[in-house]
């Protein structure tokens, strides 16, 4: 996840959420709440202007969804 220190992303925020956080980062970020990991134990939400795109699995599809 170095790619995200470019400056082309920096209005980029992660927020990692795992079963030990969960609880505590709802509470932070409310939207969270119905974000799940995929099948593989990951997956990557991209959110723009208030809105999340569908879940992706791999940082390839992320960094793809971060260039449009």
């Amino acid at each position: 996840m170095i790619e995200l220190g470019k400056s082309a992303y920096e209005n980029v925020f992660v927020i990692l959420k795992d079963k030990s956080n969960s609880k505590k980062i709802e509470e932070i970020a409310p939207f969270t709440a119905e974000m799940k990991a995929g099948k593989g134990g990951c997956s990557f939400y991209l959110c723009k202007k208030a809105a999340c795109l569908l879940p992706v699995t791999t940082a390839a599809e992320l960094f793809a969804n971060l260039e449009k």
